[in-house]
């Protein structure tokens, strides 16, 4: 557990004590897991907030308390094409920010860096809880459009493969993109709501200075929604596009058994003739027969040929 007091000028870590927090000090608190439950009887936070830091579970909410806001997000990257998920909690008040992240995720090195990079540069005392909040979520935002954008430079590439060619593994390839990103959509929804909470600012926690900044991250999460709403509707086009070069694929085959089938009919029909085998047949006893057959058989093939090339059917 990691905690700052906001209050001075120059912004120290502290030690866990005791008496460690005072009613008129501000504070950054970084925990794990578990350690929620260390600075549970300081804050008094509603139980099911605390079995929601403790368990992770894939509900996006944000809920405003008498004293305090609290918000459970799910944030997601792709790791080789595979979508991991880690659940991020915060506590707002007057005077403190906590933030609960999982011990073993990637999210807390990378929340620590930006705002131990930026928390030193925080200018008034007053504001630095809302910048933090802000940072946060700016954090958060910039990420998840990072990985949207790598999925959609996925699914442009598969777009690229299924015209080429539409085999097995791209039809695969093709329903699992699907399955993504319809999970990226559904956990992206909900924070639509928890952006549009955050601007009612209910319990007056963000100051009027900083509203307009959080007004952004408003807009952002929506931009956010319709950039996945996009790869929804380029994933649901892939099947559409796999379905059409099968069609096209198909379409060869049948052109050229057609072409297979107009060179050999002809020469089909001369050799049932000549395979009927009546006695009134004079070619049959005709010592030229054979040689002049073939030679028939070879010009009408010649002459299809060049009819074809002609025509560019071939």
């Amino acid at each position: 557990m990691n905690i700052f007091n906001l209050t001075n000028e120059k912004i120290e870590e502290q030690v866990m004590s005791s008496n460690w927090f005072r009613e008129d000090q501000k504070y950054l608190i970084l925990c794990f897991g578990e350690e929620i439950l260390e600075i549970q009887p300081i804050f008094n936070f509603a139980p099911e907030t605390i079995e929601e830091c403790i368990h992770i579970d894939d509900f996006v909410k944000m809920e405003s308390y008498d004293d305090y806001d609290y918000i459970n997000l799910n944030y997601f990257y792709l790791q080789e094409e595979r979508l991991k998920f880690e659940e991020v909690n915060i506590y707002i008040g007057v005077n403190y920010l906590v933030l609960v992240l999982n011990p073993k995720g990637i999210l807390k090195d990378s929340l620590k860096d930006v705002i131990f990079q930026k928390i030193e540069k925080l200018l008034k005392v007053d504001d630095r809880i809302n910048r933090v909040y802000y940072l946060i979520f700016d954090r958060l935002l910039n990420d998840l459009f990072a990985t949207l954008e790598e999925m959609e430079g996925s699914v442009q590439t598969l777009e690229e493969m299924v015209v080429q060619e539409a085999n097995q593994k791209t039809l695969a390839k093709i329903n699992y993109y699907r399955l993504v990103v319809n999970i990226m959509k559904r956990n992206l929804r909900p924070l639509l709501y928890v952006g549009d909470q955050i601007i009612v600012n209910e319990n007056e926690l963000i100051t009027k200075g900083y509203l307009k900044y959080f007004k952004n991250i408003d807009i952002r999460l929506n931009k956010l929604y319709d950039f996945v709403i996009d790869l929804v509707e380029r994933t649901n086009h892939l099947q559409y596009l796999y379905d059409s070069t099968l069609s096209t694929e198909r379409n060869k085959i049948s052109e050229r058994l057609t072409i297979i089938a107009t060179f050999f009919a002809p020469l089909t029909v001369i050799t049932g003739i000549y395979g009927m085998n009546f006695i009134n047949m004079p070619e049959l006893q005709w010592k030229y027969g054979y040689p002049i057959s073939m030679g028939a058989m070879a010009i009408v093939s010649i002459g299809l040929y060049i009819l074809m090339r002609k025509k560019r059917w071939l």
